[in-house]
This record gives structure tokens, sequence and C-alpha cells, in this order.
């Protein structure tokens, strides 16, 4: 697994909360415009709902698929799907 410091380098706000588990940020992220990027992959392909269940932070996984995450994007590393 890649630590988390380079899962976010040139990512979204959403991006970083849900890999580090700012649940706050997230929410924040969200209410601000950030519900556009929630299916958005980063440079490494992973989408914020893949960062945040990589990082066991499972309330904000909940949160990202409660405001339309999409369960079916593959991640560009090993193309395994968020709840894989």
């Amino acid at each position: 697994m890649e630590s988390t410091s380079n899962m976010f380098s040139s990512t979204s706000k959403i991006h970083r909360c849900a890999a580090t588990g700012d649940l706050e940020g997230v929410k924040t992220a969200i209410g601000k415009g950030g519900k556009k990027e929630l299916n958005v992959k980063n440079e490494h392909g992973a989408t914020p709902l893949h960062l945040s269940l990589r990082n066991k932070h499972e309330v904000i996984a909940l949160i990202l698929i409660s405001s339309g995450a999409d369960l079916d994007i593959p991640d560009d590393t090993d193309g395994a799907l968020p709840l894989q």
C-alpha cells in the first residue's frame, strides 16, 4: 500500500481529506462544490472513496457514498473497486 503522503501530492482537497481522515474537511469540501470531484481520480488513479477505505476511514467512506461516490470505478493501480 502507498504511504498516505504520496497519495495526495497533487490532488483536490476532498482527496486529501479522505486520505487523512479529516471528516470535517470532507463535509466542507462536499458542501463547497466538492461533489463534482467525488468520482475524479488523483494522479495515482484513486478516487476519494478509494483513499478513505484504504486508510480505514469508514465514516468518511459512508459520507462519500451517500453523497454520490461511484462504487464501480476501478483504481488505476490494480483495477480494484473501492469495496474490494
